[in-house]
């Protein structure tokens, strides 16, 4: 949109990368309804890939039925029958578990992504034949490392508060964002 589409709300155009998510809920059309919807699971940054570790378990599953291989994936994946539990939402709770144990023990859950496609290979019967991942396309978007930290800050001395929140890119050694 341009300036026209914008001016009756009080805003220009930036013509610029998003700094926050928060920006992304001024564009005409995303309702607070639509936003709340994906706000958690959505960045504005250039991750390059998904951390396995750390993303929200719907983004993962989604991600894992892309690279599903075999006639029955779309009725593996809910797309058939949508609202029932389905063999990949058991999955999905497969990685949860293991993600909250490890975790729990000060472990990183996958140390690389050998050791996820490891437990997707390593599934039970019948969910390791019925899940059946592309895992060399897979792995070409998924990592276990951060690239982009939000870093949360806050703070209280008498009654002064003070609120800090950052964005760093660790691949390119320097912040993205930051606010006070």
């Amino acid at each position: 949109a341009e300036d026209d589409d914008y001016s009756e709300f009080g805003y220009d155009i930036k013509n610029a990368k998003y700094d926050s998510l928060a920006e992304l809920h001024q564009v005409e059309g995303v309702e607070d309804e639509l936003y709340c919807k994906f706000a958690d699971k959505l960045t504005v940054y250039d991750t390059f890939k998904l951390n396995i570790n750390t993303a929200d378990i719907e983004i993962i599953k989604a991600l894992l039925c892309e690279f599903m291989v075999g006639p029955t994936r779309d009725m593996q994946c809910g797309l058939v029958n949508p609202g029932l539990i389905t063999p990949i939402d058991i999955v999905g709770g497969y990685i949860e578990m293991c993600r909250k144990v490890k975790m729990s023990m000060f472990m990183l859950p996958f140390p690389s992504v050998t050791h996820f496609t490891r437990l997707l290979r390593g599934l039970p019967d019948p969910l390791n034949k019925e899940i059946v991942v592309n895992t060399g396309g897979l792995q070409q978007f998924v990592d276990t490392k951060s690239k982009i930290l939000r870093i949360k800050s806050w703070g209280q001395f008498g009654r002064t508060e003070a609120h800090l929140e950052s964005v760093y890119d660790t691949s390119r050694h320097n912040f993205v964002y930051w606010k006070e």
